[in-house]
């Protein structure tokens, strides 16, 4: 549905994007991460056709965004991060003049608004003034004005800004729910919801994607090497000794807290070494209350230097 192919963008003597190659395929919900001044809303405008690249192509459904502009863009639904409301309008009425403006006749603009107003929790306060609505319901407002022409893409730029955590799950929960038959791209800075929810996620940095993928393969554990944490309790000498020991594991990392051993496991190459460490404490008699495999931190994907993109 969305694709970057080499995609650069300058702004006088600034680069800001360079080379960023990406694709986005219907019934993905991508999370875009990065750095402020990583170039996010740059990339999101180019994929609305808002803003042309300086280098390469933007495609939505395969057609050229910029040579097609006025026609892929009532394809595609775009909320920026600070979307213009008319306040003194109520919100009903706020949607019925922006079906308008996309080209719904008036039958199929009723329709839209009232399916919009439902799926976007609206209904009991459709007839009131924008401007009395809490933050978090003109985000519902903006989000409904983006769906109402049934666009098959959806861009939507720090939808969850400024909501607090109740608002902001049910916001990612429609979220889901919208990527079930269509393509949606989310750039956010909130590193853990996105990788809870989206189904992939890439990161721009340097200009350029370093990191994209199924968000499984971008979260699994590093390539070298798993590394396994465990919480175990008995002997201190015996639990360093038995995980030492231990075939495929190259280093221990060991900590005390509490009358618990916490052990940071190194496995050689990319062996899982959970069932080996159960299986041990088992034999021994020693408690275990945490074992799992080490994910990647998060914070440090926003930290990778580019050229590092996966599959």
């Amino acid at each position: 549905m969305l694709e970057f192919d080499q995609v650069g963008r300058r702004f006088g003597a600034r680069r800001v994007l360079d080379g960023v190659s990406l694709t986005v395929e219907r019934r993905q919900l991508l999370g875009l991460l990065g750095r402020n001044g990583a170039g996010k809303t740059t990339l999101l405008r180019m994929g609305a056709g808002l803003l042309p690249p300086s280098q390469g192509r933007v495609r939505v459904g395969g057609v050229d965004v910029i040579r097609e502009g006025p026609r892929i863009r009532q394809r595609v639904g775009y909320l920026p991060e600070n979307c213009p409301l008319y306040g003194e309008m109520r919100v009903k009425e706020f949607l019925r003049f922006r079906a308008g403006l996309k080209g719904l006749g008036s039958g199929r603009a009723r329709h839209r608004v009232d399916e919009v107003t439902d799926s976007c929790g609206l209904r009991e306060i459709r007839r009131q003034p924008i401007r009395r609505l809490s933050l978090g319901f003109r985000q519902r407002v903006a989000l409904a004005e983006a769906l109402l022409a049934e666009p098959e893409l959806l861009i939507l730029d720090e939808p969850t800004r400024g909501l607090d955590p109740l608002q902001a799950g049910q916001a990612w929960d429609l979220l889901r729910d919208l990527a079930g038959d269509r393509a949606v791209v989310v750039a956010t800075h909130d590193l853990e919801t996105a990788a809870r929810h989206c189904t992939h996620l890439a990161v721009l940095g340097d200009g350029a994607v370093t990191v994209q993928g199924r968000t499984a393969q971008v979260l699994d554990p590093l390539p070298h090497g798993s590394v396994v944490h465990a919480e175990l309790r008995g002997p201190e000498r015996g639990i360093e000794e038995g995980l030492a020991g231990m075939a495929l594991v190259s280093e221990i990392e060991l900590t005390r807290r509490g009358g618990w051993t916490l052990a940071r496991i190194h496995g050689v190459a990319t062996a899982d070494l959970r069932l080996p460490v159960a299986r041990l404490a088992m034999d021994r008699g020693w408690d275990m209350r945490e074992l799992h495999l080490e994910r990647r931190d998060l914070q440090r994907l926003l930290e990778t230097p580019s050229g590092g993109a996966g599959p």
